[in-house]
């Protein structure tokens, strides 16, 4: 899935983005979308245009990437509202 809308509205964090791709990958420990019988979990995949000089990551790519998660893990695991469109 690309481009998807993501938002963590609780009061510690506010955070509205937009993931560049999260794919699914199947794990009988993962979660079901859609109430599907399959599991998944969910992989947050974020591009960019070239690795960073003498080191192995940017701390900002790593940020987002760790903020991209928190809104994911609120819509998931607490809300559990997660509907995936195609």
């Amino acid at each position: 899935f690309t481009s998807v809308p993501i938002y963590n509205d609780l009061e510690p964090y506010n955070l509205y983005g937009m993931t560049d791709c999260m794919e699914l990958h199947e794990n009988k420990n993962g979660i079901s979308i859609n109430g599907s019988k399959e599991k998944y979990q969910i992989v947050i995949v974020e591009y960019k245009p070239t690795k960073p000089k003498n080191q192995e990551y940017r701390e900002d790519d790593l940020m987002q990437v760790f903020a991209q998660k928190l809104c994911i893990d609120l819509e998931v695991i607490v809300k559990g509202l997660f509907i995936m469109e195609t």
